[in-house]
């Protein structure tokens, strides 16, 4: 996330917010995902495509995809991890009466 914040030139996103919930087959895990808040889909995708081959967005995803697994069907409940969301200010918010000030 930190990497993100500092580099908005990579990302096209005007927010990115994180979830977690405990893993119910393993009280030591926690279960993660996020979310990623656009006003421009195309923008957004092709963010994304240019920014997989920045070598250290690569060397980032490679770490992060060993603790991707498959997601559990049925209705889930998340809780954010407000402290670890990324929102560029100088970008316009989706919904600016939800804005925290």
């Amino acid at each position: 996330m930190d990497f993100q914040q500092t580099h908005p030139e990579i990302f096209y996103y005007t927010r990115t917010r994180l979830f977690f919930r405990d893993d119910p087959t393993n009280p030591n895990h926690e279960i993660v995902t996020f979310f990623d808040e656009y006003d421009n889909r195309d923008t957004y995708m092709q963010a994304l495509t240019n920014g997989s081959s920045h070598p250290e967005i690569r060397a980032r995803a490679a770490g992060f995809l060993k603790y991707v697994v498959k997601a559990p069907s049925g209705h889930i409940v998340w809780t954010e991890l407000q402290e670890l969301r990324v929102e560029f200010e100088f970008r316009e918010p989706l919904w600016p009466a939800c804005r925290q000030h």
